[in-house]
């Protein structure tokens, strides 16, 4: 699309004392709707004074707070009450780049700043290994460029962050709804722009709830290939799993990695409630190079993970389409 066919809104993402919201009044946060004439997606805007999510885990930018399509609805907060600043106080599709190691932390030394992509400058306290779990003080968070489209029918995101190590990028991501299926695209490019590699990796977290009701025997994921629970990291709760050839059902709260998949044709993910008939297909445009399931009593979710490293000047484009469906054509 043009920069014609577009408004640009620029937000300067400043970390100062957030803004208290009422419990769970996502109204009050910033946000903008996707519209056309097959669905609706509100998708929330990044600011640091009164975003929906303004904590130190994932990528700001274009986190869902639900898509509605033919009278069903994807996407709610699987906890509550809503807390901006929580780790893990997300909603529907929530991305993380590097869960293991952000750029630059293992050069920092304690009170000195590291960045997480999609984030911001974060201060290193005396840890020895980074824990996503962790929430980290936010010493910038990173400026953001917002351009939405006249036509109602996408929005992208553009960070641009550095440091004094050599670390740096320019990461652009833009959220689009399909024109001849129910649906949009997640379409992602991160170029190096500094002089240091790149290392890292990202992942979609998924949290999926549809029509409203809990994780329960009416839910079941659907995958190309025979799934099966892989041995190389301890799971949680997996009896309550039930795998039967390519589906899987679960009756608790579990964690687990999965395995089965080989190549780009594995990375379509369906997600259903059969007592509403509705469903929504997940579709990357990369192999995965890690399968892990979260059930949790409120979502469930895929996350498909890809690795990679940038050198100076490289970049790397990726994409995931999501596919709503209700009753046959599954």
């Amino acid at each position: 699309m043009s920069l014609i066919a577009h408004v640009l809104v620029l937000i300067t993402l400043l970390a100062i004392t957030p803004v208290a919201f009422a419990a769970d009044d996502l109204d009050q946060y910033p946000s903008h709707t996707l519209r056309n004439d097959k669905l609706s997606v509100v998708v929330y805007l990044p600011d640091a004074q009164r975003g929906f999510y303004r904590s130190t885990r994932f990528d700001w930018s274009g986190m869902f707070g639900r898509a509605e399509y033919k009278g069903h609805r994807f996407y709610a907060l699987w906890k509550s009450p809503h807390n901006p600043l929580d780790f893990e106080d997300v909603i529907g599709p929530a991305e993380e780049f590097g869960t293991q190691r952000p750029l630059g932390f293992d050069q920092a030394r304690p009170g000195e700043t590291f960045i997480k992509i999609g984030v911001g400058h974060l201060l290193k306290g005396n840890d020895e290994a980074y824990s996503f779990f962790k929430q980290y003080p936010i010493s910038k968070a990173g400026d953001w460029e917002v351009e939405k489209a006249a036509d109602q029918g996408a929005i992208r995101f553009r960070q641009v962050l550095k440091d004094d190590r050599g670390y740096g990028y320019e990461y652009v991501k833009r959220v689009g709804l399909l024109k001849d299926e129910p649906g949009f695209t997640i379409e992602r490019e991160l170029k190096n722009t500094g002089t240091r590699a790149i290392a890292t990796n990202h992942y979609n977290h998924n949290f999926t709830m549809i029509d409203d009701e809990k994780i329960g025997p009416g839910y079941r994921l659907t995958f190309p290939f025979e799934v099966k629970v892989s041995g190389k990291e301890p799971g949680r709760h997996v009896e309550q799993m039930k795998i039967e050839g390519k589906k899987l059902l679960f009756t608790a709260a579990i964690w687990c990695l999965l395995e089965g998949y080989k190549g780009l044709e594995d990375h379509a993910i369906t997600i259903e409630n059969t007592r509403t008939g509705a469903a929504v297909k997940i579709i990357g445009d990369y192999p995965m190079t890690r399968l892990a399931f979260y059930g949790a009593w409120t979502a469930a979710c895929p996350e498909p993970f890809t690795e990679f490293t940038l050198q100076p000047g490289e970049k790397r484009q990726w994409q995931s389409k999501y596919v709503f469906a209700v009753g046959e054509g599954r």
